[in-house]
């Protein structure tokens, strides 16, 4: 699907990814390019993707208007390390295999020189993304992660570039 121009304000820069369940989904009322009425909806988590950097891209095979960058979080030492499951019955093992499927996909899409070339890596500092109740300095270190992982992207992007080369 293409996004509309008509986009809700601030939405082209949301963080999309994480977990579903622990946020409303957006509802986006918009008409197709024959004038059709379209309802599109859209959750803060993925089933089979957790990076879906290609929702934001145009889709008429002209250049963007805009860069969309992506932004990953990295566990300890700069890396995506292997997730384990504690698997004692069906439904553990059914959540063990959308847990390794979802990171695996990514992995395809991500390891994709321009995808990388757009994404910002932020180092977690050791904190899962639903752990909810960490202090303000722990907060506050993730914070100044996530700035200092921007700014350091942001000095060598050059859209330009990235459309010659993408």
């Amino acid at each position: 699907m293409g996004l509309p121009d008509a986009w809700p304000e601030g939405g082209r820069g949301a963080d999309v990814h994480v977990h579903p369940f622990f946020y409303e989904p957006v509802k986006l009322d918009w008409r197709d390019a024959h004038g059709q009425r379209q309802t599109s909806y859209f959750v803060h988590g993925g089933m089979l993707s957790n990076f879906p950097i290609e929702v934001f891209e145009r889709t008429d095979g002209k250049p963007p208007r805009w860069p969309t960058f992506g932004g990953e979080a990295l566990g300890p030492g700069g890396h995506h390390g292997p997730e384990k499951f504690d698997v004692h019955d069906t439904l553990g093992l059914a959540r063990a295999m959308v847990g390794t499927m979802a990171p695996f996909y990514d992995r395809m899409h991500i390891d994709d020189p321009c995808t990388i070339a757009r994404t910002v890596f932020v180092d977690t500092c050791d904190v899962n993304a639903t752990d909810f109740a960490i202090d303000r300095a722990t907060q506050d270190r993730l914070f100044q992660s996530g700035q200092d992982a921007a700014k350091k992207f942001l000095r060598t992007w050059d859209f330009g570039a990235h459309q010659t080369t993408c």
